[in-house]
């Protein structure tokens, strides 16, 4: 019962493809999202880890996605 409540909940709304970190991440650690992923090669520390998708030929072009390490 609790499951199905937690499903029907995560199909409200789209998932935000971000990872916040309060603490420490090592290098070495694979982030997956749903169209990219990353390994880290350096350890970070209070990060956000996001997906984000860039358009190169204008509107109806090819979409490009890429995962982003910035502040928390």
């Amino acid at each position: 019962m609790q499951k199905k409540r937690l499903l029907e909940f995560s199909n409200r709304t789209k998932p935000l493809p971000e990872v916040k970190v309060a603490k420490r991440i090592e290098s070495g650690s694979k982030i997956f999202a749903l169209n990219s992923s990353l390994i880290l090669y350096n350890s970070s520390s209070r990060c956000r880890i996001r997906e984000f998708s860039r358009n190169m030929d204008g509107a109806g072009g090819i979409e490009f996605y890429e995962m982003e390490i910035g502040n928390y």
